[in-house]
């Protein structure tokens, strides 16, 4: 071992990036597997009915987002982009 601190740890160290957990509810009432995030990277997913899922909601460590809304589609409707001719 060469005992070298990694570039993680300084970062740690110097008050840079840190994970972050976020979930998001769901307008029924179900949360969605919670996201450990480093900056906008998913690190990897927790189930929230895991262990380590309910601790860190225990613990307040994760940030609760709501879907207030039903999600965008990707296509615009037909016809979206095209103008009406004059009959």
């Amino acid at each position: 071992m060469s005992g070298r601190i990694g570039k993680g740890a300084r970062t740690r160290e110097a008050g840079g990036p840190h994970v972050t957990y976020r979930a998001v509810r769901m307008p029924s009432g179900a949360l969605l597997p919670i996201e450990a995030r480093l900056g906008r990277r998913v690190l990897r997913t927790i189930p929230p009915d895991s262990e380590e899922g309910r601790r860190l909601l225990e613990r307040g460590e994760v940030e609760i987002l709501e879907q207030r809304r039903a999600p965008r589609t990707t296509k615009p409707p037909p016809g979206w982009l095209e103008e009406e001719e004059d009959l």
